[in-house]
């Protein structure tokens, strides 16, 4: 973040002014355009995967051969967990298979590897099993519903990022800004955040505050910043040079 005593000169020009993206821009762009993209085809992928594993658990009620397998392997991913999983191997139709499930925790205590365990398997398919006694896991029906929306709404909202700094830059208006507050927290990872708080003047002589957030050292209470903001919603402001937007060198 630059401190400025008198706006650079490129914020003189007419509006509205040439913009283009910055290297950051360019990067939320695509990224923001992927996970439109990508959004009906994860419905796609998530839908198949419960038509599946319906199939599969239909299957394994009605046609699944009981047999004993071998423990090979067994593994807890978290001590809070209330199940844990069980690796193993069984024979069908004269070959090997192996496969593994999550399983009851008190029941995945009582086990170790070399022990029987018994399972279900389908005859047509053997590479489907589950131990006994032990539902197969099937994908909630509601589940791709809820999920694939999510990289559109993230695409979504990483765009109109990028158009609402384009439209400040380009259309708004800018002033001398004064740092005010500057606060300091650590973040989820240890991280230092800090969040900066600065007033600028309006036209009309009235005082408008804003605030950003920055991983970068901060300036210091007092320092001068320029700042562009939305005449209509003053508001709406961020200090200048923008990260994901850049004025173009000439016009």
């Amino acid at each position: 973040m630059k401190s400025f005593t008198t706006l650079p000169p490129e914020l003189y020009r007419s509006r509205p002014r040439a913009v283009r993206l910055s290297g950051p821009g360019r990067a939320l762009a695509a990224v923001g355009l992927l996970l439109c993209l990508a959004a009906p085809a994860l419905g796609i992928f998530l839908q198949r995967q419960v038509v599946v594993g319906r199939a599969e658990s239909y299957a394994l009620q009605q046609s699944g051969v009981a047999t004993d397998a071998v423990v090979i392997r067994l593994t807890h991913d978290s001590k809070e967990s209330k199940r844990a999983t069980v690796y193993y191997q069984f024979a069908a139709n004269g070959r090997p298979f192996e496969d593994h499930s999550k399983i009851p925790i008190a029941q995945w205590r009582t086990l170790r590897v070399g022990h029987a365990l018994a399972v279900r398997y389908v005859p047509a398919n053997p590479s489907v099993s589950v131990p006994e006694g032990v539902e197969p896991n099937v994908m909630p029906a509601a589940l791709p519903y809820i999920l694939s929306p999510l990289p559109l709404i993230i695409g979504v909202a990483f765009l109109l990022s990028l158009q609402y700094q384009r439209g400040l830059l380009s259309d708004g208006r800018a002033a001398i800004g004064v740092v005010k507050t500057v606060k300091t927290r650590r973040g989820q990872h240890g991280e230092s955040i800090k969040t900066v708080r600065y007033e600028f003047p309006l036209l009309s002589g009235a005082v408008q505050a804003g605030s950003f957030q920055t991983h970068r050292s901060a300036l210091e209470v007092g320092s001068s910043i320029a700042v562009v903001y939305d005449d209509e919603r003053p508001r709406r402001s961020r200090p200048y040079p923008l990260s994901l937007v850049r004025l173009t060198e000439s016009e």
